[in-house]
């Protein structure tokens, strides 16, 4: 979590809660827009189906739609996956140690 915390604040990101506890940071993380905007930028994450959930590239789908309807953008996604992880009791820290794998 803490190398996250430093690529996004190279991206940019401006960190300001101090004291916060694991699990209060992890919560901040979660909801901060902000954060997984400036994890994307320097990842140079694009856009993802919505559909097949998998990375459009040059507005193909990667999966079998020859298209994607509805794309999203990576820092979205990574976001919300997060938020899955965390709400399934799983540790922070580990989430970001796959996503930096």
């Amino acid at each position: 979590m803490w190398d996250a915390i430093r690529v996004a604040t190279s991206a940019g990101w401006k960190f300001s809660p101090t004291e916060l506890s694991l699990d209060l940071l992890a919560l901040h993380l979660a909801i901060d827009s902000e954060f997984w905007k400036a994890l994307g930028k320097i990842a140079g994450w694009g856009k993802r189906c919505r559909a097949c959930g998998l990375i459009c590239q040059e507005g193909q789908c990667g999966g079998n739609t020859p298209w994607c309807p509805d794309a999203q953008e990576e820092w979205l996604y990574r976001q919300h996956k997060f938020i899955d992880h965390v709400a399934a009791g799983k540790p922070a820290d580990l989430y970001f140690e796959e996503l930096f794998a």
